[in-house]
């Protein structure tokens, strides 16, 4: 019974800290600007460039062109501060 009991707890532990952990970092990156390409038809829209955890730290993606999705915007990601420090919240379609 006490070994169930602990396996309880160990998994109730890990998934707790598995939902609240945002890969944090102290300073907020500097954006790094990059020229846009030139639209590649008249429906597309630019959709900014992303920042993804990688090796310790974040690392911009490069923006590009899109369609949009069924009438949908584009609701683009940014930079948040916590406690922890900044971490990056991802764009969406909305």
């Amino acid at each position: 019974m006490k070994r169930i009991f602990l396996y309880a707890v160990l998994m109730i532990c890990t998934c707790n800290a598995m939902w609240s952990c945002k890969a944090t970092v102290a300073t907020r990156p500097e954006t790094v600007v990059v020229a846009r390409p030139a639209q590649p038809g008249p429906n597309y829209i630019w959709v900014e460039g992303d920042w993804y955890y990688s090796g310790g730290r974040y690392v911009q993606r490069p923006g590009t062109w899109v369609v949009p999705r069924n009438n949908r915007t584009w609701a683009p990601g940014r930079w948040e501060q916590s406690k922890h420090g900044w971490y990056w919240k991802k764009g969406h379609w909305r």
